[in-house]
């Protein structure tokens, strides 16, 4: 917001106006087009939301000001829900040259760990916390798995057991 407001040389809070806001939300879609990545509909509404919110905050404090957009322009900015994406998975030719780009950098041991744990994640299908915080205890070679920990509530301990694969098997062994 505020690189945003910069560049629309709005200095004050009472300078925000629904056409400044819809300024800066078309600066946005500029820059992510220049990425090759388009800021989708949800985050825009997720951005408004912050907004209004902070601008809320303002108002308590000065009751004459007027938050400049309402639901309406959410939706005429925002629009609809996307549809989902589907998500593209690397070939197998890829994971291995990416993991034999990742033993080259860094010098050998940090090259070495990064590919092992790239193998990890494409092999076993963890997300990226649940790989950086497995521990060897959940490796549980006699019922060839992986006991991995409910990371969102780890007081819950409920366990997700991924089963060995011949890769993952292999790249335990």
């Amino acid at each position: 917001w505020v690189e945003g407001f910069s560049k629309a040389r709005v200095t004050f809070l009472d300078q925000i106006t629904t056409p400044i806001l819809a300024q800066v939300i078309d600066g946005w879609r500029d820059e992510t087009k220049k990425a090759e990545v388009k800021i989708s509909n949800y985050r825009i509404r997720k951005r408004l939301a912050t907004l209004k919110r902070a601008l809320s905050w303002a108002k308590d404090r000065h009751p004459e000001f007027e938050i400049p957009f309402d639901a309406g322009f959410v939706e005429r900015q925002a629009g609809g829900a996307e549809k989902a994406q589907k998500r593209k998975y690397l070939e197998k030719e890829q994971i291995d040259r990416l993991v034999e780009e990742a033993r080259k950098m860094n010098g050998r041991s940090l090259g070495y760990m990064l590919g092992d744990l790239i193998e990890l994640m494409a092999y076993s299908g963890l997300r990226e916390q649940e790989a950086f915080t497995l521990r060897w205890r959940a490796v549980d070679f006699e019922n060839r798995e992986l006991r991995v920990e409910n990371e969102k509530c780890p007081q819950d301990i409920e366990l997700r057991a991924v089963p060995f694969n011949k890769n993952l098997q292999s790249l335990f062994t």
